[in-house]
């Protein structure tokens, strides 16, 4: 399970856009000992309260920084998850290209 919150003023829409987006990128390709988890859950959360202008596409000003960094946490989220899994006492990283 994942939870991130933000106080940035993010459209609905736009901030699923880039929780799927980030999710694909992290989440998405971690695996512990090729087990899949019937309740894998990441929730993204945002009050708004930051006073930002509001982020609702990608040529908002502030998007492609707040995607960068919503991007790391996810990618630090889920190596944490593969680190703590049962018994791990390896994390390999593989990067296919082509």
């Amino acid at each position: 399970l994942g939870y991130i919150a933000t106080d940035a003023a993010i459209a609905p829409e736009f901030l699923q856009t880039l929780l799927s987006r980030a999710n694909e990128e992290s989440f998405s390709c971690i695996t512990v000992d090729g087990d899949t988890s019937t309740s894998d859950t990441v929730l993204l959360m945002a009050t708004g309260q930051a006073g930002n202008l509001l982020l609702d596409s990608w040529d908002a000003p502030g998007a492609d920084a707040f995607y960068a960094a919503l991007r790391q946490v996810c990618l630090d989220l889920a190596q944490l998850i593969v680190r703590d899994g049962e018994g791990a006492s390896k994390f390999i990283t593989l990067r296919v290209t082509g």
